[in-house]
């Protein structure tokens, strides 16, 4: 699965009873991107959007954790949530049933700020997709949202521990 390639890309500990993934903290310090691709916008998300800060979790070598801000879906819908949306200048248009994607620009230095109108071509600068998807198979379960809430973990198997 693509969660799992990402896993073994980013050595992402992944505990089964939290259903949560957990990096070195120091992971936040990579320059590594994610890159999502629909169609033809692209969203690149930093590695450290995606690494919480928690508190106080160790790894059993001593070296400290963090929340991973990617899990597997499982048998529900995947679900980008908040660590892709920090990520992407997101346009909900419910009128003419559209989504508008681009990548947010965290070191803007001037103002470009175009208004959304309303009707036809309302998003400046919008493409339509060649192929827009226009039927999806839901089975009615959702996505599990959350992670640790009730659980303590104070050490968690390193990456190289092997355990």
């Amino acid at each position: 699965s693509i969660v799992e390639d990402i896993y073994d890309d980013l050595d992402v500990v992944y505990e089964q009873s939290s259903g949560v993934g957990y990096v070195p903290c120091s992971l936040a310090q990579n320059n590594t991107n994610i890159t999502y691709t629909f169609s033809s916008p692209t969203i690149n998300v930093g590695v450290n959007e995606l690494v919480l800060d928690v508190g106080d979790l160790l790894f059993q070598d001593g070296e400290r954790a963090c929340v991973f801000g990617i899990v597997p879906a499982g048998d529900s819908t995947a679900v980008l949530g908040d660590t892709f949306l920090r990520s992407a200048y997101v346009v909900y248009d419910l009128a003419n049933n559209e989504i508008s994607l681009a990548n947010t620009n965290f070191d803007s230095t001037g103002n470009n700020i175009l208004e959304i109108g309303t009707g036809d071509d309302s998003v400046p600068g919008a493409t339509k997709v060649a192929n827009p998807v226009t039927t999806v198979a839901v089975d009615g379960s959702g996505a599990r949202i959350g992670g640790p809430t009730g659980a303590t973990f104070t050490s968690i198997p390193s990456a190289t521990s092997g355990g």
